[in-house]
């Protein structure tokens, strides 16, 4: 049997894991906790520290891996990209050398916006990098959000309005490393793309949004007439160039944009991980996209199922939510019975919902609000 090693066993992991199996392959998992939905449903399941490369058994290492695929979280993909970096063994990876060094001039919010505006000035938003040292910046950055270099999941993002409260949030957390970035109103859209030789193969996207808290994306929405309008804007093509010139020219890269104005947007972030949530669920479930198989393929130098034209099934709109039911019960929507058969095995605040509507809505009207929302939605 062929075995496969996942860096990662959250939930968003678990759909690559059980994709994994069905193609027949022995599925080890490594991760941090073992109550975990990616942890339950592995083969075997191994339990590290993702920032002490030291801690992967050496068990591990001695195993001649057919697969090896980061899961759906940073560090994972992190800890990833220390192993095939590190190891001697089977390179299984879009780039087969300096993968540590590429992930931290991607994810470290600093560098990768220094980088971004020396080849694309266009799509970044005014920024001013904060190293650890009180500092004095413009007050037309104003208002600002500060963005640390390793953050996910929106986490330690704060809003500041004016120099004043910048300065007095430094000196109440002396240490500060990251980015102040100057807040550009618009919508936050999520686009998946395959690269083969420079070139876009297929891709997906969607409008995100955000419920449960503040700078984090609980959900998102498509829908045919949005991925139009998405490919008529020209996003695409000059992402894809963007992509090359960063070092991205083969393989999967998942990136957040901000539309601002037809024509207009800014590159908010890009990872070479797979999306949580298990985002590839909605394209695959509701419009027959192969997300999965063509994730992991990337890592086994198979190129990607060409799926240019994607659209859904049907008209409508089609989605995924991360909610708590005390707040959101969904009730207009159809919720998969299967998702809530795990639901002992999530933090039991929360639960995963695809959704789809047989009526479209306009996606990009910067203050929709898609869940609780009448309109369009009976």
């Amino acid at each position: 049997m062929r075995k496969a090693l996942i860096f990662g066993a959250n939930l968003g992991s678990s759909g690559l894991i059980r994709f994994l199996q069905r193609e027949g392959y022995h599925c080890t998992a490594l991760g941090h906790d073992g109550n975990q939905m990616g942890a339950l449903v592995a083969d075997t399941f191994y339990r590290i520290d993702y920032n002490d490369p030291n801690s992967i058994p050496t068990s591990i290492r001695r195993i001649s891996f057919d697969a090896i695929v980061p899961g759906a979280h940073d560090l994972c993909y992190k800890a990833y990209c220390a192993f095939v970096d590190c190891e001697s063994g089977p390179v299984m990876a879009p780039t087969s050398s300096g993968l540590l060094h590429q992930f931290e001039a991607l994810h470290n919010k600093g560098k990768f916006r220094a980088r971004l505006l020396s080849i694309c000035p266009s799509r970044c938003p005014r920024f001013h990098i904060v190293n650890g040292r009180l500092t004095a910046v413009e007050e037309d950055l104003f208002p600002a959000l500060f963005k640390p270099n390793h953050a996910g999941g929106g986490r330690g993002i704060i809003r500041m309005e004016n120099v004043s409260s910048f300065l007095e949030f430094q000196k109440t957390t002396p240490v500060l490393n990251g980015v102040l970035e100057k807040i550009v109103n618009g919508v936050d859209i999520s686009i998946s793309m395959w690269m083969e030789g420079g070139k876009l193969a297929t891709w997906y996207a969607d409008r995100e949004f955000s419920q449960l808290r503040a700078f984090m994306i609980t959900g998102s929405l498509s829908n045919n007439k949005f991925l139009r309008h998405i490919e008529e804007l020209g996003v695409l093509s000059e992402l894809s160039e963007v992509l090359v010139k960063l070092g991205c020219s083969e393989g999967f890269t998942h990136c957040q944009i901000r539309l601002c104005a037809p024509g207009e947007w800014i590159l908010v972030e890009i990872t070479r991980r797979l999306p949580g949530d298990l985002y590839p669920l909605v394209p695959e479930y509701f419009g027959g996209m192969p997300y999965t198989k063509n994730y992991v393929e990337s890592f086994v130098g198979i190129r990607p199922v060409r799926y240019k034209g994607f659209q859904f099934r049907k008209e409508g709109d089609f989605g995924r939510s991360l909610v708590n039911d005390r707040i959101s019960p969904l009730e207009r929507f159809v919720t998969l019975a299967t998702f809530r058969s795990h639901r002992n095995c999530v933090n039991e605040s929360y639960e995963l919902s695809l959704l789809c509507s047989d009526s479209a809505s306009d996606l990009f009207s910067s203050e929709i609000k898609i869940l609780g929302d009448s309109d369009g939605y009976n």
